[in-house]
């Protein structure tokens, strides 16, 4: 049995676009200050790999050219990418309360983070990363439903932010999908 291929040159970008976003997990990331566009890149072609509804890039660092574009594999033709300021992301967030904020972070803040290995994911989750050099800001904790972290066992307190965004929308369609 052959593996069936899709033939995109049928359709325009739009189409496959429009197509994709009526099938995609009612889950968005949000990625904040990210200064390593290979990062962003690899969070850009997981979340194509597992169809995140969208994905926001919040202050990232050199916003005219904020990913590698090789490095998604194409897969950025095909996403739902929003560039915002982080004002411009709380706004967004407070005037949306049916979407629920988790920040996924290591360190001690204005909430108490929860481990990921019990954590229950609401309805609409925005999974957010920070930067790794400085981690979520207070100013996005502040309008965050929860704090998440991933434990570690090792001498390095800090996973690469695309390998945590992976586990993570991982975990989110395991325990979503687990029935």
């Amino acid at each position: 049995m052959t593996k069936p291929t899709f033939d995109s040159s049928s359709f325009t970008k739009e189409e496959i676009k429009k197509t994709l976003y009526e099938v995609r997990h009612p889950i968005d990331v949000a990625v904040y200050g990210l200064g390593n566009y290979f990062n962003i890149a690899g969070i850009i072609r997981t979340a194509h790999s597992f169809l995140v509804r969208d994905i926001y890039l919040i202050d990232v660092e050199s916003s005219n050219d904020p990913f590698y574009e090789k490095g998604t594999m194409g897969n950025h033709k095909y996403e739902n990418i929003i560039k915002m300021s982080m004002d411009e992301f709380i706004a967004f967030v407070e005037a949306n309360p049916s979407k629920n904020l988790i920040s996924f972070e290591r360190r001690p803040g204005l909430l108490s983070p929860k481990s990921i290995y019990s954590y229950s994911y609401p309805e609409n989750p925005i999974l957010l990363f920070g930067s790794e050099k400085s981690g979520v800001p207070d100013q996005l904790l502040s309008v965050s439903k929860d704090m998440v972290c991933i434990p570690q066992y090792g001498l390095n307190n800090d996973l690469n932010v695309a390998t945590a965004f992976g586990i993570v929308v991982y975990d989110w369609l395991q325990k979503t999908y687990r029935s």
